[in-house]
């Protein structure tokens, strides 16, 4: 896997982070990248692209906008630099790259229900209940929406409304005042949501395949 790593700062901390990508057991090929020309030149080749905080949201805006000429149907994680790059980071790449395919257990009243991260559709609360839904099935569990997004950290959810958490790898599009899926559902969009919503699912398109 190739990691380009965009930041005017990773000069000072290029050896440490070379070291701590050598000792992840991971097999990450750190390629420094100095120059926003050179960014957009190597980007077909990368899997991981780290960009400095500075510009952020104005270089992911360009890649998504780049995205088919740049990225082919190759998926890349992007992340914003942190402040400091350690074990934790290299983790979270990886949720990035992986976490479609994450089995997770979720509390039912007479057990735990398994089910894949890209099978959920999304999370509802509904009749004092949350429920999953499934490409198949709705399942009732006993957890609380507020629980839901810590139990999906690296996994690409997201609320456009104060009942429902999303995964964005079934949105097909997002409009003035809902969520449309891409099995033909509608999810409420609220006005209070929309612009954080908008956000999030621009960052999604960046790094889906």
């Amino acid at each position: 896997m190739k990691l380009l790593y965009y930041s005017s700062n990773l000069p000072e901390k290029l050896s440490a982070v070379q070291d701590i990508l050598s000792g992840s057991g991971t097999e990450i090929e750190l390629i420094p990248v100095y120059t926003e020309t050179d960014l957009f030149r190597m980007l077909p080749q990368a899997d991981i692209l780290i960009l400095q905080e500075t510009g952020f949201d104005r270089l992911l805006l360009q890649i998504i906008s780049n995205a088919e000429k740049t990225r082919g149907k190759r998926k890349i994680a992007v992340l914003k630099e942190p402040e400091q790059f350690n074990q934790g980071t290299v983790s979270q790449i990886l949720r990035q790259l992986y976490s479609n395919h994450t089995t997770l257990h979720f509390p039912i009243r007479n057990g735990t229900a398994e089910v894949t991260a890209n099978e959920i559709l999304y999370f509802e609360y509904a009749e004092r209940s949350v429920y999953i839904q499934t490409k198949r099935e709705r399942i009732k569990t006993t957890l609380r929406l507020r629980e839901v997004p810590a139990l999906m950290t690296g996994c690409a959810f997201a609320s456009p409304y104060i009942s429902f958490i999303v995964n964005l790898i079934h949105v097909e599009a997002v409009t003035g005042s809902c969520v449309l899926l891409k099995n033909g559902e509608k999810l409420p969009l609220s006005q209070k949501k929309a612009a954080g919503f908008r956000k999030v699912y621009k960052q999604y398109l960046s790094i889906m395949s």
